[in-house]
C-alpha cells in the first residue's frame, strides 16, 4: 500500500492536482500530503485496527474536498471492511454515502476472500501482489470517467 500511496501521490501532480493518504488504525497516520508528494515510499505498518477509518475518512474529506468539491474525485480505502461496532459502521456508511451523493468515487481494496465491503465502496479484489496494481488502475480509470 505504501508504493500505491507514493505512486498515486506522484501520478495526480502530474496533472495539477492534490492527493493524500492517511494510514489508521488506532491512530491516524499521514503518509502523504496535498500538493507534498513524498521523496521515498512511506513507511506503513499494518499492526492497528480499525478503530478511526470514520475519522480518516473525515481528515480527507476536509483536506481534498472530497464532497464539496467539482470533477473528479476519488477515495480508496484499503480495509477488511470489519468494523469494530454498529456505530462505527453506522459512521462509514454515512460518510461514504455523503461522498458518494456528492459525486465522490469510493473504491475499497480488499486484500482477501474475507473482506466485507463497506456500504457505498466498490470493491476491488487486491489480493494478488500480481495482478492488484492491473485492477486497482483500471477502477480507477473506470471510476474517474464516470465521475
Amino acid at each position: 500500500m505504501s508504493v500505491l500511496a507514493w505512486v498515486m501521490a506522484h501520478a495526480v501532480r502530474q496533472i495539477h492536482g492534490q492527493s493524500a493518504t492517511i494510514a489508521w488504525g488506532d491512530r491516524l497516520t499521514a503518509l502523504t500530503r496535498p500538493c507534498e508528494p513524498p521523496d521515498q515510499v512511506p513507511l506503513l505498518t499494518t499492526d492497528q485496527g480499525t478503530a478511526v477509518l470514520p475519522e480518516a475518512i473525515r481528515v480527507l474529506d476536509g483536506a481534498l474536498e472530497l464532497a464539496a468539491g467539482h470533477g473528479a474525485r476519488l477515495l480508496v480505502i484499503a480495509s477488511d471492511g470489519h468494523l469494530n461496532d454498529h456505530d462505527q459502521h453506522d459512521a462509514v456508511r454515512d460518510l461514504l454515502a455523503r461522498l458518494d451523493r456528492a459525486g465522490c468515487t469510493v473504491l475499497q481494496l480488499c486484500l482477501d476472500s474475507a473482506a466485507r465491503v463497506l456500504p457505498h465502496a466498490r470493491p476491488v479484489d487486491a489480493s494478488d501482489p500480481a495482478t492488484a496494481a492491473q485492477a486497482i488502475g483500471q477502477a480507477a480509470i473506470d471510476a474517474l470517467r464516470h465521475a
